[in-house]
């Protein structure tokens, strides 16, 4: 089969809840640690743009790394015995997003699961509610209306 075909095929296959596990560096937001230029992070896809060629994601950490009351109301706990892929519970940070991505970077990406329908309308209530986010960004990945 064509190579192209399943890159297409993989495209349109990306929904919003799936979680991918891949190699993050700063210019995603995502700072490294020990001198290395990225690190593998587990990421919930937030939404796609209208030509599906961009996604908006949030990154799962192992830990609340909330610096303050404000950002601690928006770290959402995922438990290990919800989603098995996790090795731990660990915290969606919903304070503020990851800049946009192209959508190629998920293809190489190893897809690990899907947060589930009641966990997704909370987590977009708490990315909307953020005061970091921006209503154009939202309404571009079409969080908001």
């Amino acid at each position: 089969m064509d190579v192209s075909i399943l890159v297409d095929l993989k495209k349109n296959h990306i929904n919003v809840g799936d979680v991918f596990y891949l190699p993050l560096g700063e210019a995603d937001g995502i700072t490294p640690k020990n001198g290395q230029n990225y690190r593998d992070k587990y990421i919930v896809v937030l939404g796609k743009d209208s030509n599906g060629d961009l996604i908006l994601a949030t990154a799962i950490n192992t830990r609340d790394y909330s610096a303050n009351e404000e950002m601690r109301n928006y770290q959402y706990p995922l438990p290990k015995s919800k989603y098995t892929f996790l090795k731990h519970t660990s915290y969606l940070n919903c304070y503020n997003y990851l800049p946009e991505m192209n959508i190629d970077k998920l293809i190489k990406a190893d897809y690990v699961g899907c947060l589930d329908d009641e966990d997704i309308s909370y987590i977009k209530g708490l990315i909307i509610d953020s005061p970091l986010s921006k209503r154009k960004i939202l309404k571009k990945f079409k969080i908001i209306e």
